[in-house]
């Protein structure tokens, strides 16, 4: 007697997308723990693509305290990826900025990871796919600048 599959309840088939982004979650965690970035720092190094912002800042947008992004943000540092500088009009603030390299870094990190999305994606589906998650981010974006 062989085993069936069992046919997906609706519930299945209504958190599919959900439980598709935590499986690519997943798989870029792992590809992430053999490069030199990881997830945390992939986001840190994402948010001062677009300039400096200042340690709070960035502790804010990663939903975490000052204390919990020091170390993220010593680790940029060492590695050379960010720099921080002092402002000019008030001494107390420090903005990061993304280097050169950490910008090689961030571009290398995001191919791996799109290599990896891609194989997941058949040829006949993969234009629409990617497509898709870009209307997606886009659509996201959005929302989160109102």
């Amino acid at each position: 007697m062989s085993k069936s599959t069992p046919k997906p309840s609706l519930s299945d088939a209504q958190f599919a997308p959900v439980r598709a982004i935590t499986a690519i979650v997943r798989e870029f965690d792992k590809i992430a723990r053999d490069t030199p970035v990881s997830i945390t720092q992939y986001r840190l190094m994402l948010y001062l693509k677009d300039g400096p912002r200042s340690a709070g800042e960035v502790a804010a947008t990663s939903l975490v305290s000052k204390a919990t992004i020091s170390g993220h943000i010593a680790s940029l540092r060492e590695n050379e990826w960010i720099s921080a500088e002092i402002e000019a009009h008030d001494r107390r603030v420090t903005r990061l900025l993304l280097t050169e390299t950490g910008r090689e870094a961030l571009a290398d990190f995001e191919r791996l990871l799109l290599n990896c999305l891609k194989s997941f994606i058949s040829e006949d589906d993969r234009a629409r796919v990617l497509s898709d998650l870009t209307h997606l981010y886009t659509s996201l974006s959005a929302i989160r600048e109102t």
